[in-house]
């Protein structure tokens, strides 16, 4: 809703401006937010439309804000941009282009990578949408049938049970459907897109797959793929080649697969968990996949299993198909920093609030719409809202990652100590 997005971007302006006046440095709070973008490959500025309906203000619009408060000059500011962000227009330039785009667009289209970000954003907030209405016009529908039909007694109360469990039904599988749609052309736009890279792979047996950092479930802009690429193996090699990364792996690099959790839900479908270590360099790491390859409703558990047992098979003795040699020489995995959360963080009270608003403007327009009371609109969603978030309450990340934090945070303590 325009008036929640307008709220939190309120709330963001003057937690920067609480930030400056603890650390006493806008300078450093320009620098971090810069190399934030940057890591997250986003796009300093939007067009009007997406950005009045995001949660942030655009970075740019922060940048500027905090420099014109602490007397920076542009040319500084410039200064810094250029440094640190993936784009290399001014400030200035960058607001003017932006501000000549129309509605869901944003300026920087010559961009990939921050294009694909905005795409990311923009298909988010349109599942957003179809999931609201989703779990609102059910009750609503059975609420104007209670009221046309005049039912009362035992039927009625029927008529409202049936609707709650209809609700719920919907609300169960309508996710697990949106993510099947437009699978196979997805992959024939990567493929198409690769190819324009000098990653020629007709004939090649590629699989397309969601691609997740670390060895747990985590949240990227409303995802839980970081990113999405193609998966091809060769005798010796396993090579990804996706939007934001690409990368090669020996299968001796390669430590372990194994499945472990997936978003919890309901219906929860497995990840594949990839640890490599790299003796000669001393890197090593943890990525996980999902398999996006086009696929029925009843397919879904299945195809993560054949995407296991093909990968637990090239561990062991490779596979036979030879991959061009700008795909066998890529380097090892760099993924940096990403910006994401744990699935149990979605459960805060901070982003139960922004669902409740939601919900409240989206329950309101439909009654008002259908003329129907939305009394019992508002306890069919809420008993499937119960419903859908026990999962992420009973969320907990796996032991070896909890260790990892414990580690890290205990080497922390250890470095400032001395």
């Amino acid at each position: 809703m325009p008036a929640s997005d307008a709220l939190s971007r309120r709330f963001e302006r003057q937690a920067d401006a609480g930030a400056i006046s603890l650390t006493g440095d806008p300078e450093a709070m320009i620098t971090a937010l810069l190399k934030l973008s940057s890591l997250n490959l986003m796009p300093l500025s939007w067009g009007k439309g997406t950005g009045a309906s995001l949660t942030h203000p655009s970075t740019i619009k922060r940048v500027q804000r905090i420099a014109s408060q602490a007397q920076i000059s542009q040319a500084r500011v410039d200064e810094l941009i250029g440094q640190l962000s993936i784009e290399k227009f001014s400030g200035g330039q960058i607001q003017e282009i932006a501000d000549q785009h129309k509605k869901g667009e944003h300026y920087a289209t010559q961009l990939s990578q921050a294009e694909a970000t905005h795409k990311v954003v923009h298909k988010m907030q349109n599942v957003l949408v179809i999931l609201l209405a989703l779990l609102v016009l059910p009750p609503a529908f059975i609420q104007l049938l209670v009221q046309r039909l005049h039912l009362a007694g035992p039927v009625r109360i029927s008529t409202y049970v049936f609707g709650i469990v209809v609700t719920a039904a919907v609300s169960f599988l309508a996710p697990k459907l949106l993510q099947l749609r437009g699978l196979a052309k997805q992959k024939a736009a990567q493929l198409h897109d690769l190819a324009k890279e000098g990653f020629d792979l007709r004939g090649f047996e590629a699989h397309i797959v969601g691609f997740g950092h670390g060895p747990a479930p985590r949240i990227y802009l409303g995802n839980y793929n970081f990113d999405t690429g193609l998966l091809l193996l060769s005798k010796e090699r396993l090579v990804y080649l996706g939007r934001q990364l690409k990368f090669s792996l020996s299968r001796r690099q390669v430590q372990s697969i194994q499945t472990g959790p997936g978003a919890p839900t309901w219906w929860p479908q497995e990840r594949i968990y990839i640890r490599w270590a790299d003796e000669s360099g001393g890197n090593e790491g943890v990525f996980n996949l999902t398999s996006l390859e086009p696929c029925s409703l009843a397919q879904l558990d299945s195809r993560i299993d054949e995407l296991y047992s093909k990968l637990l098979s090239w561990r062991v003795r490779g596979h036979a198909q030879q991959l061009p040699q700008n795909c066998e020489a890529l380097s090892l995995p760099q993924i940096g920093e990403v910006t994401c959360k744990s699935p149990r963080e979605t459960t805060s009270l901070k982003n139960q609030f922004a669902i409740l608003i939601f919900l409240s403007g989206a329950i309101w327009g439909v009654g008002s719409g259908m003329g129907v009371h939305s009394g019992y609109i508002w306890l069919a969603v809420l008993i499937v809202r119960i419903i859908d978030t026990v999962p992420y309450l009973r969320y907990r990340d796996p032991k070896q990652e909890l260790k990892r934090r414990a580690a890290a945070a205990k080497a922390t303590t250890a470095t400032a100590g001395a």
